[in-house]
This record gives C-alpha cells, structure tokens and sequence, in this order.
C-alpha cells in the first residue's frame, strides 16, 4: 500500500514539475508579433486604467501622501501671513481641497484617452518598449496621450479653482490677489533689499502639471513592478512578452 502512494506521490510531483517547465518554456520562447503587442497592450490597459481610477476615486488625491496637491512652494510666505488672518486659514484649507477634488475629477477622464493611444499602437512601437526598458511604456503614453488629457483636464481643474469660496471670492482671485501684492511688495526697494523673488506661478498650469505628473508616477511604477516580476502577472500574454523582455530581447 505505501510503495503504492510513494509511485502516485512521483507521478504527481513529475506532472507539475512537467507542467512548470512547459509554462516556463513557452514564456521563454520568442513571443509573435501578436503575442507581443498583445502583451504589452494589456499590461498598458491594466497599468494606465488602474492608475487613473485610483487617483480618479474620492481621495485619491487628497488622502495621498505622495500626490495630494498643495499651493507652490512660492507661495510659502503669502500662507505663513494669511494663516495669521481672521478666515484666512479656512480659506487655504477649502481652495486646497477643491483643487485636490478637481484633480480627482479630471483624472477620472484619463481612461479613454489611455485606450485610445494603446488601440494605435504598432508592432513597432510594441518592439522599441519591450527592447529599451525602463520607463519606455509610460514614456510612450506621456508622448501620445499628456496634450489631450491636459485637455481634457483643464475644465475641471478651472471650474474648481474659479468657484466662490469665502466672502464669494475664488481660489484663482485670491491667488492673483495675493500674489500680485506680494510681487508688488517684492518689487518695491525695501523687497529688493530683503531680496524677495516675485512669484510667477500661473495657479491652472501648476494643478495641471501636478495632476499628469501624478498620474504618470503612477503608471511608471505599474510598469516597474512588471518589468521586475512579470511571473507575477496573471496574464499568459503579460508573462510572455515580458518575461521574453526581461531575460534578453
């Protein structure tokens, strides 16, 4: 009885160690154009969609300790003073949170304009970012998609920075406000000798330029971990042209 469960006990062990070096053969092999466009067009979908909803949900980004967005360091002596000011705290606080807001709005549009440019993607642009590595998927992605999604962002992001907060007035106004009579004063002699530099931050462009760069961030360490451990994908086709990537396209 026990020399029989020993030989059903190497059967098994052979059939899975069989079954293991068959999967390890063929994601070895050299995938087909289709198995590597394929590949990378679903590692893409997954890392690019997956970044864009998590940064897209309540929180995302004002919860975030990497990514939630605050004024420009430029603004760190306007925010020292206006803390001191009757309101002027809660003002900060509430032009902070609909920024983030905004920019977990606006994120949530990314996830069509992603599909859209991993769709066009040839087998050629499929080679050159298995081959160079690194951060070559999301630089591709930065190259085609980062002019439609600022875009598609940039309603979004004004719409929040131009709504009434305290006393009816908008984090945009009280920005300008703010700055143009800090550069004033910067400007003025006694400025000039205590050497203060005019803040020449445009509010839009910098909440803009934070969103993408979040959202980028994002999807590169989506690709690293792949690059690094494409077994660990639950994908065949990942697996496949990754792994084929990763130990000597």
């Amino acid at each position: 009885m026990k020399s029989i469960l020993a030989c059903c006990l190497i059967v098994v062990l052979l059939t899975g160690c069989k079954a293991q070096l068959q999967t390890l053969l063929e994601q070895s092999a050299k995938p087909t154009n289709a198995e590597m466009i394929g590949g990378l067009k679903e590692a893409l979908k997954a890392g690019a969609i997956g970044a864009a909803e998590e940064l897209g949900k309540a929180g995302g980004f004002s919860a975030s300790d990497i990514y939630k967005i605050v004024l420009p360091k430029e603004a760190q002596p306007i925010t020292k003073n206006i803390a001191l000011i009757p309101g002027g705290q809660k003002l900060l606080n509430e032009a902070i949170a609909r920024i983030n807001r905004a920019a977990e709005r606006a994120s949530s549009k990314a996830a069509p304009i992603f599909t859209e440019a991993i769709v066009e993607m040839s087998i050629a642009d499929a080679a050159g970012i298995l081959k160079s590595g690194g951060s070559a998927a999301t630089d591709y992605l930065d190259q085609k998609t980062r002019a439609k999604l600022k875009a598609a962002f940039a309603p979004d992001i004004r719409e929040a920075l131009n709504e009434r907060l305290i006393a009816g007035v908008s984090a945009k106004e009280s920005w300008e406000t703010l700055t143009n009579g800090y550069n004033k004063a910067a400007d003025s002699f006694a400025g000039r000798a205590a050497k203060l530099s005019p803040i020449k931050t445009d509010l839009e462009d910098y909440v803009l330029d934070k969103a993408l760069s979040a959202i980028f961030s994002e999807i590169a360490i989506k690709e690293r971990e792949i690059r690094e451990n494409p077994l660990q994908s639950a994908s065949n086709l990942v697996r496949k042209a990754f792994s084929y990537a990763k130990n000597g396209y």
